[in-house]
C-alpha cells in the first residue's frame, strides 16, 4: 500500500513538474516576476498543491486499508472498519476546501480583468465539488466502484488545475501588461 502511495504521488509530481515546463516554454523571460515578488493567488496556490498532495496521500492509505477490510467486513462496514484515517481524510479534504474557496474568491476579488487566472479558479472550485460529491457518495453508498473512479480523477485534475492557476497568476502577463 506504501509502495503505492509513493509511486503515485512521483507520478502525479511528475505531470505537475511537466506542467510547469509546458507554460514555462511559452513564457518570455523578459520582466517576469520572481516567485518572492508574485502575486498571491500564484503563491498561494502553491501551498494548495502541498496540501492536496498530503490529503491524496492519506487518501491513497485509506485505499488500501479499505482493499484489507474488504476481505474481513461488507462493503456497508468498511470505512468504520478502517479507523480514524477515514476521518483524518475528510478533515484534510476541509482544509483543502477552505484553501481552494480563498483561492477562488481572491482570484475574483484582485483577478477580475485576468480572464486565465478566473477561469482556472472556476475549474479549481468545479474539481473540488465534484471531488467533495464523489467522496460523499463513496461515503454514504458503500463506495460504488464508479464514484472510486470519479473520485480519484478528480483529484489529479484538482492538482492539475491549481498548478494551471498558480502559472496563471505568476506567469501570465495581466491585461494590459506587456512583458
Amino acid at each position: 500500500s506504501s509502495d503505492v502511495c509513493s509511486s503515485d504521488l512521483v507520478a502525479l509530481v511528475i505531470v505537475l513538474l511537466l506542467l510547469w515546463a509546458t507554460v514555462e516554454s511559452f513564457v518570455v523571460e523578459q520582466g517576469t516576476p520572481a516567485v518572492a515578488a508574485a502575486p498571491p493567488v500564484g503563491r498561494a496556490a502553491l501551498v494548495v498543491i502541498a496540501v492536496l498532495l498530503v490529503e491524496i496521500a492519506i487518501g491513497t492509505q485509506v485505499r488500501g486499508r479499505v482493499d484489507v477490510a474488504l476481505e474481513l467486513v461488507t462493503r456497508d462496514a468498511v470505512l468504520d472498519a478502517i479507523g480514524p484515517l477515514e476521518v483524518v481524510h475528510r478533515a484534510a479534504a476541509g482544509v483543502v476546501l477552505i484553501g481552494v474557496t480563498g483561492l477562488w474568491l481572491l482570484s475574483l476579488a484582485r483577478y477580475r480583468e485576468h480572464r486565465a487566472v478566473v477561469w482556472a479558479a472556476h475549474g479549481v472550485l468545479l474539481c473540488t465539488l465534484l471531488q467533495i460529491s464523489a467522496g460523499a457518495i463513496l461515503k454514504t453508498r458503500a463506495l460504488p466502484p464508479p464514484a472510486q473512479v470519479l473520485h480519484l480523477t478528480t483529484a489529479s485534475l484538482l492538482l492539475g488545475a491549481l498548478m494551471l492557476l498558480s502559472l496563471a497568476a505568476l506567469r501570465w502577463p495581466h491585461p494590459g501588461q506587456t512583458r
